[in-house]
């Protein structure tokens, strides 16, 4: 995902038709083809966080087609899931290696990144020009809530309040879409959460129609997982310049005892892919 993003996930990965095994007759090189795999051959990718992937090597049993198939349950690249992506009417020969390059697009590029830190109650404003892919806006550390407008039209109608407790203002109304919360089980406090610029613990996405979507992370360094809100709290539609007037960000927090939080935001641009 080169210009694209940084692949968290490729779930099942696999190349059909394949076969479970097959037998050669030595008398007269005759190749037979036994039961067919209905899962494909699997697809190994050891390694990922990255913007280029490699699998193993692919051991594929099954006769010649022209109608081969790459195939995926879920693809993660950044925040974005792919259900279902693959490659259709593939060639494969038997004792044919081949060497299968996917490049994913639409390609871009980070628009005037700035990395940020306020504490104490402070506000902070940035000026990204107009884009056509719209804002990223990442958390790396955080303590435990914040509100963002975009173009003076807050992103959320409360602040994004992290954490929970009988004296938290306002109360918790941020969570994992699987349940999961800051401070119980296995996911701790936000405020003991790092992130970077590769890893945030948080990341708004607002898109160039004004949608946003939030993700977070359950540890420091981990993959980011979909948010919801809850507890009257809802998302609003923002008005997000594609051209012409740069845009305005707004960063504030509700003061309570120690309250800090950093991160970087960028804007994101479409471009021309590069080789």
């Amino acid at each position: 995902a080169r210009q694209v993003g940084t692949f968290k996930a490729i779930n099942l990965p696999s190349i059909k038709p394949s076969s479970k095994s097959a037998n050669i007759s030595f008398a007269d090189n005759v190749i037979t083809y036994n039961e067919t795999n209905p899962d494909g051959a699997a697809a190994i990718f050891p390694t990922l966080d990255r913007d280029v992937v490699t699998s193993t090597p692919t051991l594929i049993i099954t006769a010649a087609t022209n109608t081969g198939q790459f195939i995926t349950k879920e693809i993660q690249v950044d925040e974005q899931v792919r259900q279902n992506k693959g490659l259709n009417n593939l060639k494969i020969t038997p004792g044919v290696r081949y060497n299968l390059k996917i490049r994913f697009g639409p390609c871009k590029e980070d628009i005037d990144p700035v990395n940020f830190s306020i504490e104490n109650g402070n506000t902070k404003e940035f000026s990204v020009p107009a884009t056509d892919d719209g804002l990223i806006f990442d958390v790396f550390t955080l303590d435990n809530s914040f509100t963002l407008r975009i173009n003076n039209t807050p992103i959320t109608t409360q602040e994004i309040q992290f954490q929970g407790g009988a004296r938290v203002t306002p109360p918790r109304n941020v969570r994992f879409t699987d349940g999961g919360i800051w401070g119980d089980g296995n996911i701790p406090q936000i405020f003991r959460l790092e992130g970077d610029e590769r890893n945030p613990i948080v990341r708004v996405v607002v898109s160039k129609e004004g949608k946003v979507s939030l993700y977070g992370s359950k540890t420091s360094g981990g993959p980011l997982y979909p948010l919801e809100l809850f507890n009257n709290n809802t998302f609003n539609n923002v008005r997000w310049n594609e051209s012409g007037q740069p845009n305005t960000i707004n960063l504030s927090q509700i003061l309570s005892r120690e309250t800090y939080m950093s991160g970087r935001v960028r804007g994101r641009r479409i471009v021309q892919c590069q080789p």
